[in-house]
């Protein structure tokens, strides 16, 4: 099996860096104390993903996009696609916050921001995805 003799091989060993290096936050790739604000920076990659057809951060390695991540401001989505709501640049955008005391504490906190407008954020993407791709909305469990 090539686990050492009494070692758990369903845990990740102290020290060793664990996790898909395009969702992973900066923290993450630090080493240092993850909490659900590293969650949410996972969930902010997915939500630009959603929004751009592309990852925030890119490079020709691993390390690259460690790099990037750790001194980096990633891209409003709207840069790469235009006409998305300023809204949603700053819901991501939080979201991928380098410093973890600077985003959301958890998805519940950034589902209340004040930001979301009258018709709320989540309805407002809903939208703007339908319109992007438009499988979208069935994929969103939109659709019956």
């Amino acid at each position: 099996m090539g686990s050492a003799a009494g070692a758990d091989p369903g845990l990740t060993a102290v020290n060793t860096v664990c996790g898909t290096p395009a969702y992973m936050a900066p923290e993450q790739i630090s080493g240092e104390e993850v909490d659900p604000r590293s969650d949410v920076y996972a969930a902010g990659v997915i939500l630009f993903e959603m929004l751009t057809r592309k990852l925030p951060y890119n490079g020709k390695t691993e390390l690259d996009v460690f790099k990037a991540k750790l001194t980096e401001i990633a891209p409003p989505p709207s840069r790469l696609r235009p006409g998305l709501p300023s809204a949603l640049d700053l819901l991501v955008l939080r979201a991928l916050d380098r410093r973890k005391d600077k985003r959301f504490r958890s998805a519940l906190d950034a589902a209340r921001v004040k930001y979301l407008g009258k018709k709320g954020l989540v309805t407002e993407a809903l939208k703007t995805l339908g319109k992007l791709d438009p499988d979208a909305r069935r994929v969103a469990g939109r659709e019956r």
